[in-house]
């Protein structure tokens, strides 16, 4: 079906050309069954060579075609065993990333596993083995060490912005985090640019910072405590001046060049909206949460409706297209017949964003975009 065709996005002529009964029931099980055996492979993978986890979802490939990969890496593996001898104390600190970019390791940490930070080694499934072999070598102890040491700048660096904000006039709870489009890289050098540059401004060395008492964790006559405000560093092509998000976050430009006291002044100019919008937003997703349960009541769906996961290269769904997705399918309930949505019960339900049309998914998820005809 065309993506912008009406009858890409038409639900009911849809779900009215999927089969009925055991022909279809017997198609989205053999999916399901691919995409656990995908998974299953993943953790093989992941035991194997001793990473903390293994992520295939950003390559968006399908089931049979993720296992394939995972069989080449099981490979690599066996056929190059000495190479990797003791080597899994080091990947341990590590996530193997399958992804479409180059080849690269990343010692900035971008997770955590309990109270350790974990790094990323990148791989393209495109390249070959030995190309695969040169990159997985050139993580060391060494590699651990220079990640444990970016993670502790960087934690020194967030207590420092907080300290900085909190001493304003408007003492800000603040908790910076980097957003979708921002590389690690990038988010670690603004977080040590602007960490020294606060430390500078409040003349103390790195050794005495400490981090504030949050304000959410004190008891105040008032029993109301707004919860931190979170900023979101982006890349200077996605933000080029700090603005409020209609999620309630505040997103800045990774390489702004403002001076702090105007940084300050304008993050707490955006605040009182932030806050507002973070507030309508909690209230939104409540709904959400109340429309889908009455939706997988209504038509037997398998678990809660779901949305597609913008951090791992899906279209994203706001809140209020989504919100307004399930207002629509419990409106049309009522004027359609019952036989019009009998495939959905037993299935996943799953919305996606603009340019999508109506399918089923690699995992057996019947997916429909938000807005749908």
């Amino acid at each position: 079906l065309d993506v912008n065709s009406f009858a890409g996005r038409s639900l009911l002529p849809f779900l009215g050309a999927l089969p009925a009964g055991e022909t279809f029931e017997d198609a989205v099980r053999r999916r399901r069954s691919v995409h656990r055996g995908a998974a299953s492979a993943s953790a093989e993978v992941r035991r194997a060579y001793g990473f903390s986890s293994v992520d295939f979802r950003s390559l968006r490939w399908s089931a049979a075609h993720v296992r394939e990969v995972a069989a080449a890496l099981l490979r690599t593996r066996g056929e190059h065993a000495h190479l990797f001898e003791g080597r899994d104390k080091v990947y341990r600190r590590f996530r193997l990333v399958l992804t479409p970019g180059k080849d690269r390791v990343v010692l900035h940490p971008e997770a955590h596993d309990g109270d350790l930070a974990v790094g990323s080694v990148m791989l393209n499934p495109a390249r070959t083995p030995l190309q695969w072999l040169e990159t997985l070598q050139s993580v060391t102890s060494e590699s651990v060490d220079q990640l444990s040491r970016n993670s502790t700048e960087l934690r020194r660096n967030a207590e420092t912005l907080q300290t900085f904000f909190a001493s304003g006039e408007d003492g800000l709870d603040t908790i910076f985090r980097r957003g979708l489009s921002c590389p690690p890289e990038e988010y670690h050098d603004f977080m040590y640019v602007v960490g020294m540059r606060c430390r500078r401004s409040m003349d103390v060395p790195d050794e005495k910072v400490e981090p504030i008492i949050s304000p959410t964790s004190v008891c105040h006559e008032s029993s109301v405590v707004s919860p931190p405000l979170t900023v979101v560093v982006e890349t200077s092509m996605a933000c080029r001046r700090p603005i409020f998000t209609m999620e309630g976050h505040v997103r800045v430009g990774s390489n702004m060049d403002i001076c702090l006291a105007d940084f300050r002044k304008k993050i707490a100019s955006l605040s009182g909206r932030a806050r507002s919008n973070a507030e309508a937003e909690r209230e939104k997703l409540n709904e959400c949460h109340r429309h889908a349960v009455r939706l997988r009541d209504i038509y037997s769906l398998r678990g809660k409706v779901k949305r597609t996961n913008a951090a791992v290269g899906g279209v994203r769904v706001t809140t209020d297209q989504f919100l307004g997705c399930l207002g629509r399918l419990l409106e049309i309930n009522v004027t359609a017949s019952p036989s019009d949505f009998h495939v959905l019960g037993g299935n996943t339900l799953q919305i996606s964003g603009e340019g999508q049309h109506c399918h089923v998914a690699d995992n057996g998820d019947i997916v429909i975009p938000w807005n749908w005809l």
